[in-house]
């Protein structure tokens, strides 16, 4: 099923589209339009590694030594139980359900530094709106982007979240144990020899 000119459903998620609820394949949606919009721009295929997550996903990326966040906008606004103790439970309680969406992605044919710095270029110049832009390595480097949180936030959750979970730039070189912050007010772009 195709959900834009060159993004097809089955890139996103293996779940069936009916088993999703309503929410969730709008979100699904507003992505891949917004995936569409950076691809028409770029001129050349973008390739997505990772989309919706569910829990058994979080869990299996937890046992390849990856550091997936429990908070992540992967999740596209499933329930995702918070640990007991933990920064997140302490914040959101039992349970997190604030994720908006989110695609991990490179672009075969660019380096993924300029890649990134593309798509901020295009944020930067008002072409398109999204929530987190993150430049993410573990043994390879790829761009994770977030959907725009406006149209499934209300004001009271945006303010939970807070800034950088819903809009941040920047990125980190150690599995997202540490990240760098980009200004947004300078239009700050990644340094070109990044690795």
């Amino acid at each position: 099923m195709k959900l834009a000119q060159n993004f097809n459903y089955s890139e996103f998620t293996k779940t069936l589209w009916d088993k999703l609820d309503q929410r969730t394949q709008i979100m699904l949606q507003a992505m891949a339009n917004l995936l569409q919009v950076i691809r028409t721009e770029i001129g050349k295929p973008i390739v997505i590694s990772s989309g919706a997550r569910s829990l058994a996903d979080y869990k299996r990326l937890q046992s390849q030594g990856l550091n997936p966040s429990p908070t992540s906008d992967h999740f596209y606004g499933a329930k995702v139980p918070c640990q007991p103790g933990s920064a997140a439970f302490k914040k959101y309680g039992a349970t997190y359900n604030l994720a908006v969406g989110a695609a991990d992605m490179v672009c075969p044919s660019m380096d993924t530094v300029e890649f990134y710095n593309f798509i901020a270029k295009m944020r930067y110049a008002g072409k398109i709106k999204t929530g987190q832009l993150l430049l993410e390595k573990n043994n390879t480097m790829w761009v994770h982007i977030a959907n725009f949180m406006d149209p499934f936030l209300s004001p009271a959750e945006k303010k939970l979240r807070g800034d950088w979970s819903l809009s941040g730039m920047g990125y980190s070189l150690n599995n997202g144990k540490t990240w760098t912050k980009l200004d947004q007010a300078k239009k700050e772009l990644l340094p070109k020899n990044l690795k």
